[in-house]
């Protein structure tokens, strides 16, 4: 789409403009103060002219866009905005245009746009609002834009009207600056320098000025007399046009202003292209008559106000229709001549001239596409649908498909697709059109129409696209995953990144991309990778807070539902789930509904214990198509289910094929799950050898995809899988050991429904209780045990024996009641109202009110930690280790149900300290391992795991009395309960001493 450069260009001041420093000033002022600044007057007021004037002496950077009703079409409106902010974003992003072509939507756009500002102060001025109309998707374009810009970016809207209720939706903290008619209004003093500038000869100035309440145009021409009455009515600036501007005209100016009104700039040449021989002529008479018009001196060229041009084109829907018809279509071959084919459209269209207006319309509606502009595609596809052949297919066949899918009309889409298969033009066209292949390639794919997939990819040209789509077909057909494409730093990335999840790839969506297009279109796979991970809160932060149009089918189809499972919210999962399969229905895809079945199978086998609802969803998903990928996946739970239903032959049948299958096919990423399974099917099945091999293949699949969660989870299913393994190895080191209070731990806390609380309880060492970010003291310290009890409570909830017992043992009935009462009262008058429930004898906190505390902090990030590995695993413990720093649980309070609790908590802290010694000796931090091993051991000496891993420091550094003072030192502790060393630390001794 050619750019229209009047439209970006701050209007220049006319040589006979008259300054106006009150108003320069008081303008400058609001706009530098205010985040939006409205200047709304009727036409004629100087609204564009006095904001010019302001910021061309302001020294600020000014980008400016000066709207036309074209603009209600939000691809063109961005593409526009990207122009006008082109020097002041990072030039190397291409961001808009990418973004357009990705089909994000267009208030992601305008939002992704807005965070690329680079420079300070921009001042961002969209003039002629009233253009827009109420339109709501442009609008809804300029919001998004406005709530996204920096801080010290200033927006100003100019429009004939005041803004609408709600247009804008701004940051809380931001207000609207005003301007408008009373003090657009000329004063006496400027009135009388305006008028000598226009030489106009004036005998009462300030009659005039009061008349028509200091309005600009009617200062200016208004006729000698003027009525206060001429100005009362709805359009004034339109009686003025007719009355005092057009009248004065000769009638060849007049009607040479009425047949170029059809211009957005009159200039001598586009006027001559229309036919009018006396141009030249006529703009030398008009260059002597005082206007409602811009002049350009360079260029020799009128611009109109926008004001006295509806006028005139309201007189050129008059002129006679065959002289209407011929003018638009001069016009139009003007601007194919200038490549402008989409404005040439509507010409060619109005002149009734639709055969050229197709051909113009052919040669631009990609680029429609490419900016997203469906709705101005929809027009032209109905309007001339019977200009395309089916045995001719061109654009705009590429473009009913992408319409179809931009509707999630996958149907639809499909639909054409078939009538070029019937018509025998299918390879032409994926040959001529990369984007045509890209579409009917993702369309067939989600279908499961593969024979038509491996067509496309055939005939289409090898582009990255194609590699791209070739490389996700890979996923649904048998096989091991084509050549994994190269970066290419767009869109095609996030296809790329989003199918290595799916192969257990997952480092390569833990690190953030350069991109920020990218990352948006990597939202819900970021999600899914971060609770794969078993990085439960943060995952679920993440999806709470997650308000992208982006992506939505997926995050409710699989994403959502399967984290939410894993954070124990199994209600709202199953409802999510079900939401997302009618969004895949609607919709149209395949892929996704049966996705979608096979995770609400899953939940039914795991948190339901359901084999038989789990076996009729996945029966319902033997109606879709084949899916290699979800083939694997949908036999991995029908393992389990028939685990659960003890057919244990049939289980081991259907998993042996599942892991040899995911193994040829590299589908990786539930590999570990599959593996867990069959173990435990071999075993029933009287193969412990076989047993055994499934489940250290489960170990290799979970060390290669970086996560021990999806391990975990499965062997929360089976737990004996693992108490058989650790029986047969030899060494209690072993990997297999490793995981025993990791399974402990994996059911031990569950993740808040978010980690923005409004009650903060600091339970570690002196306790300290925050509310709505200020610190509240309870008078009663027992208010803090009975808030720490009922956190830690199912439901968040107890009754009244229950706190009597614990918080009072060792009162009386009728004190301890008394006392209850009390603490009740002070919890209540610390929390937010509503905060404490207490109904009969049940005493709850509100779940809607959310209450956080460190040592829950400090559970979920110790079993989060115990899922990862490398350094992320490192990082999560000492995060954890860092949280319960802050002292004894609770510390001031002593209490039975404290001191256990205190006990708990001081056995996952000393849990977490050995074991991140060992992972800090793993990854060659020896010193460090050392230092926090020694303090480990001070406070539980009867850790043999400890002793060895020391005994291994020592021998690292070639110390070998440092191997001998450990080995004796843990003899020892070990001598105090009457006990020796074990086998493997006696044997581990002997090794290290003997080198």
């Amino acid at each position: 789409m050619p750019l229209i450069k009047r439209k970006l260009s701050v209007p220049e001041l006319q040589s006979g403009h008259s300054p106006r420093p009150r108003l320069r000033a008081f303008l400058l002022d609001t706009v530098v103060s205010h985040r939006v600044t409205t200047v709304s007057a009727t036409a004629g007021s100087g609204k564009t002219t006095a904001v010019a004037e302001a910021l061309l002496d302001g020294g600020c950077p000014v980008a400016w866009v000066s709207l036309d009703k074209s603009d209600q079409a939000t691809g063109r409106l961005l593409t526009y905005l990207e122009a006008a902010l082109a020097d002041y974003i990072r030039e190397s992003d291409g961001l808009v245009s990418e973004a357009l072509a990705a089909r994000l939507p267009h208030t992601e756009v305008a939002g992704l746009l807005a965070e690329s500002l680079q420079v300070k102060n921009v001042v961002l001025v969209l003039d002629n609002i009233e253009r827009l109309q109420r339109h709501s998707d442009a609008w809804a374009v300029i919001d998004a834009l406005v709530r996204f810009l920096p801080d010290d970016t200033h927006v100003v809207l100019i429009g004939r009207e005041p803004l609408f209720a709600g247009a804008l939706n701004l940051p809380l903290g931001s207000s609207i600056g005003r301007v408008g008619p009373e003090l657009l209004a000329l004063t006496l003093d400027e009135a009388t320098d305006v008028l000598a500038r226009w030489g106009r000869n004036v005998t009462d100035v300030s009659e005039r000025v009061r008349s028509v309440d200091g309005w600009v145009a009617g200062v200016i021409f208004a006729p000698e007399s003027l009525k206060a009455t001429v100005v009362g009515g709805d359009d004034p600036l339109k009686d003025f046009l007719s009355d005092h501007i057009m009248s004065g005209l000769t009638a060849a100016d007049q009607q040479f202003l009425i047949r170029t009104s059809i211009l957005p700039d009159v200039d001598v040449r586009q006027a001559e292209a229309l036919g009018l021989l006396d141009a030249l002529d006529r703009m030398r008479s008009l260059r002597e008559l005082h206007l409602p018009a811009a002049w350009d001196r360079d260029a020799f060229s009128l611009r109109i106000h926008p004001k006295f041009r509806e006028h005139l084109q309201e007189s050129f829907s008059r002129l006679p229709s065959d002289e209407q018809r011929q003018l638009r279509s001069d016009y139009a071959e003007l601007l194919t001549r200038h490549r402008d084919y989409e404005s040439a459209v509507e010409e060619f269209h109005k002149a009734g001239d639709d055969k050229r207006a197709v051909e113009c319309a052919r040669k631009c509606i990609e680029g429609l596409l490419d900016r997203g502009d469906m709705a101005l595609v929809g027009v032209w596809l109905e309007r001339w649908s019977d200009y395309e052949i089916a045995g001719n297919p061109t654009s705009f066949t590429a473009a009913e498909v992408a319409l179809a899918l931009a509707g999630d009309r996958v149907s639809d889409a499909l639909a054409v697709g078939d009538r070029l298969e019937r018509a025998g033009t299918l390879e032409q066209f994926v040959k001529e059109s990369d984007r045509a292949a890209q579409l009917l390639g993702w369309v067939y794919s989600t279908t499961g129409r593969l024979r038509e997939v491996e067509r496309i990819l055939s005939a289409a040209a090898p582009t990255p696209a194609m590699q791209a789509l070739r490389y996700g077909v890979s996923l649904i057909t048998p096989g091991p995953p084509a050549p994994r494409p190269s970066r290419s730093n767009g869109p095609l990335d996030a296809f790329v990144l989003q199918c290595d999840y799916y192969f257990g790839i997952l480092p390569n969506l833990t690190h953030t991309t350069e991109s920020r297009l990218l990352e948006l279109l990597l939202g819900p796979f970021r999600i899914a990778v971060t609770s794969v991970q078993g990085r439960t809160q943060t995952a679920l932060d993440s999806y709470r807070d997650y308000t992208s149009g982006v992506g939505r089918m997926q995050l409710f189809a699989t994403v959502g539902p399967e984290l939410l499972m894993d954070a124990g919210l199994i209600d709202e999962a199953e409802r999510t789930a079900i939401k997302g399969f009618e969004l895949a229905e609607v919709g149209g895809d395949y892929f996704y509904m049966k996705a979608n079945l096979i995770v609400q199978a899953k939940l039914a086998l795991r948190h339901r214990h359901d084999p038989e609802r789990a076996r009729f969803l996945l029966s319902q998903g033997r109606d879709l198509p084949r899916f290699s990928y979800l083939e694997e996946t949908a036999d991995l739970w029908l393992g389990l289910a028939l685990l659960q239903e003890h057919d244990d032959e049939a289980a081991a049948s259907c998993l042996r094929r599942v892991v040899s299958e995911m193994r040829a096919n590299k589908h990786l990423l539930d590999l570990s799950t599959a593996c867990v399974y069959l173990a435990e099917a071999e075993w029933r099945c009287g193969e412990p050898e076989a047993a055994d091999e499934a489940a250290d293949a489960a170990i290799r699949a979970a060390s290669s995809i970086g996560t021990n969660h999806l391990l975990l989870q499965a062997l929360v299913d089976f737990p004996a899988v693992l108490s058989r393994r650790q029986d047969s190895e030899a060494s209690a080191d072993s990997e297999w050991h490793s995981l025993s209070r990791p399974l402990s731990m994996q059911r031990l806390a569950i993740p808040l429904r978010t980690s923005e609380a409004q009650v903060s309880l600091q339970d570690f060492g002196s306790p300290r209780l925050v509310v709505q970010n200020s610190a509240v003291r309870p008078r009663l310290m027992k208010t803090y045990e009975l808030l720490a009890f009922l956190t830690t409570q199912p439901n968040v909830r107890a009754n009244r024996d229950q706190l009597l017992n614990v918080l009072f043992p060792e009162k009386g009935n009728s004190q301890a009641r008394t006392y209850l009462r009390q603490v009740l009262k002070w919890l209540r008058l610390v929390l937010p109202d509503g905060s404490l429930i207490v109904e009969d004898d049940d005493i709850a906190l509100n779940p809607e009110i959310v209450i956080s505390t460190e040592s829950a902090r400090f559970e979920r990030l110790a079993m989060e930690s115990t899922r990862l590995r490398g350094e992320p695993r490192i990082q999560a413990m000492q995060d954890a280790l860092c949280i319960a720093s802050g002292g004894a649980y609770l510390a001031p309070v002593n209490s039975e149900w404290v001191d256990g609790r205190r006990a708990r908590l001081g056995g996952i802290s000393l849990d977490l300290e050995f074991a991140l010694a060992k992972h800090l000796m793993d990854a060659d931090r020896p010193l460090e391992a050392n230092t926090l091993l020694e303090g480990a051991l001070k406070a539980d000496s009867l850790r043999e795991e400890g002793w060895r891993l020391l005994m291994r420091i020592a021998s690292e550094f070639h110390d070998k009395d440092g191997v001998v003072r450990a080995y004796e030192t843990c003899t020892t502790a070990l001598q105090r309960i009457g006990v020796s060393p074990s086998p493997s630390t006696q044997r581990l001794f002997r090794d290290l001493t003997s080198l």
